[in-house]
């Protein structure tokens, strides 16, 4: 299995905000970066051994507004971008006191 969790960390940390691979159980830090792992599928195998994946990440821009989270998520739309990820969706769940913009990203990745 193809394990990209510490290089997207990496990545989301430079934005400079609280980053955390862990959904809050509570309010989080506002202005602050979650992220999970929601799929990691083989694509192909040489010798029994999978070759490339198919791995997707929900990173979720927490903050207390639009204004607060939009450029923050401008920035991890770059970072990841710039890693190979494609964003597959895309989403602003502004219907509690903390908001949160909520971000889908794909890539293939070869072993």
């Amino acid at each position: 299995m193809i394990n990209l969790k510490p290089q997207v960390r990496d990545a989301l940390e430079l934005i400079g905000v609280p980053v955390s691979p862990e959904y809050p159980d509570d309010v989080p830090e506002l202005p602050s970066i979650t992220f999970y792992e929601a799929g990691n599928q083989d694509t192909r195998a040489v010798d029994d051994v999978a070759s490339s994946a198919l791995i997707e990440f929900y990173v979720h821009v927490w903050g207390t507004g639009v204004e607060q989270i939009e450029p923050i998520a401008q920035d991890v739309d770059k970072q990841m971008k710039s890693m190979g990820f494609w964003r597959t969706f895309g989403a602003d769940d502004l219907s509690q006191e903390v908001k949160r913009k909520i971000l889908r990203y794909t890539i293939m990745k070869e072993a």
